[in-house]
């Protein structure tokens, strides 16, 4: 269930983030909004793994595994959306 929902937040991110690499400042709010989402997503099935595996030492390395890269995306987004706060505050004028 959750793999249609990573595909799609995958390809959102992915066009995202070729349009902010052109300059276009007006994304960062929607790729902030969809790295919260991935997250969701993340955390769904790291519940639903929960409630499926039985816990063991190894099973707990891979969900700390799992979620480095989600949590260093979403510090990434959250830096992101501070520069973004920032410009629109200065009076920069931004593209889609």
């Amino acid at each position: 269930m959750a793999v249609p929902a990573f595909a799609v937040i995958a390809a959102l991110l992915v066009f995202i983030a070729f349009r902010l690499r052109a300059g276009r400042a007006a994304w960062v709010p929607l790729a902030f909004l969809a790295i919260l989402s991935f997250l969701a997503v993340e955390l769904f099935t790291s519940f639903h793994l929960l409630q499926i595996v039985e816990p063991s030492r190894a099973f707990d390395l891979f969900i700390l595994a799992k979620w480095v890269v989600p949590l260093f995306c979403l510090v990434l987004a959250f830096s992101g959306l501070r520069g973004w706060l920032w410009l629109r505050r200065n009076g920069v004028a931004q593209s889609w």
